[in-house]
């Protein structure tokens, strides 16, 4: 990603006297004497912070487009086993054994980046704003969703019975029915993926009561689904508790390239802060940039409300006006 270029310094402020710090390109370092305009302690400090909410901003995206995108594999590799049937009529035991492989992995990298999400969140919230007021925002929507929703509770289970215990399918099948019986009616083939009750009973990894409110077998594709809307809700509600404190931080960085460009006037593209300690050796304090934020917001446009997703299914059928 273009912001990696940049490297944040962390340095000990004990021992350095006369400390002054400079809006600089960054280029403009290999120079003796780089064109520089002088800015307050505290304005550095707020442009450094400006910074830390802009990437802490992105990696929530990123995590959550690495969500969907497991998800969306998974998705296509169902289609794909049912389709393939359709096409070849064969099921040997081989066949069914890949398969299962193959979903059971799918179903795992989803449910692994799931938790991802849910674990390294509240700590991209916390380096946003330390006040904690961000966190226990995203924490009571969690709770509140993981206490209405079976299928969010089961997931996040079967992601520990994944790591811990087995395979997330148990069984999985083909099939193909008539869709009606007159002369419009056509074939419909489909795959389900099942994990059992029976291998939840067996592990200890679930909770007992979730075991009591858990059906004999659960169709995963569909409690991946239901689970994918629910992160989708809680990733909305994300998205909203940081608003405020995203057009912030831009406002901050907006001013210093302002600053920096009615005293240079010259292009702003890579500029940071640095800090002369009085003897010459220029240290870089953090970037003063938005292109992280515009990776941001082009990721976030690809990120529809997918919180109906549970009532969604994909089919091969044909959408044309009856």
């Amino acid at each position: 990603m273009l912001f990696i270029k940049y490297h944040i310094t962390i340095f000990r402020y004990t021992g350095f006297f006369n400390m002054e710090y400079f809006l600089v390109l960054r280029q403009d370092l290999f120079y003796d004497d780089p064109f520089k305009v002088e800015i307050n302690q505290e304005e550095a400090e707020e442009l450094k912070h400006s910074f830390m909410v802009l990437k802490s901003a992105l990696a929530i995206a990123e995590k959550y487009e690495l969500l969907i995108s497991n998800y969306l594999e998974l998705e296509q590799e169902s289609f794909k086993v049912a389709a393939n049937n359709m096409v070849k009529h064969s099921y040997v035991f081989d066949e069914y054994s890949s398969n299962r492989q193959l979903i059971s992995r799918r179903v795992a990298n989803f449910l692994t980046t799931a938790t991802m999400y849910l674990d390294h969140v509240p700590h991209n919230l916390n380096d946003i704003d330390s006040t904690k007021g961000l966190f226990d925002g995203f924490t009571t929507k969690r709770k509140k969703i993981h206490a209405d929703n079976f299928d969010y509770r089961f997931c996040y289970s079967l992601r520990n019975y994944v790591q811990h215990s087995g395979l997330a399918i148990d069984s999985c099948s083909v099939g193909v029915r008539r869709t009606s019986y007159d002369n419009s009616s056509h074939d419909e083939y489909g795959a389900k993926f099942v994990f059992n009750k029976s291998s939840a009973e067996i592990s200890k990894k679930f909770k007992d009561a979730l075991l009591k409110e858990m059906p004999e077998s659960i169709n995963i594709i569909k409690s991946c689904r239901s689970y994918l809307s629910c992160l989708s809700e809680l990733n909305n509600h994300t998205r909203q508790l940081i608003v405020a404190n995203i057009s912030e931080a831009k406002l901050s960085v907006k001013k210093a390239m302002l600053k920096y460009n009615n005293v240079i006037h010259n292009e702003s593209s890579g500029l940071c802060v640095f800090i002369d300690s009085g003897t010459h050796e220029y240290t870089v304090f953090t970037p003063v940039y938005l292109g992280i934020d515009h990776l941001r917001a082009k990721l976030e446009n690809g990120h529809p409300d997918l919180t109906s997703l549970k009532n969604s299914y994909v089919s091969g059928g044909d959408l044309s006006p009856k």
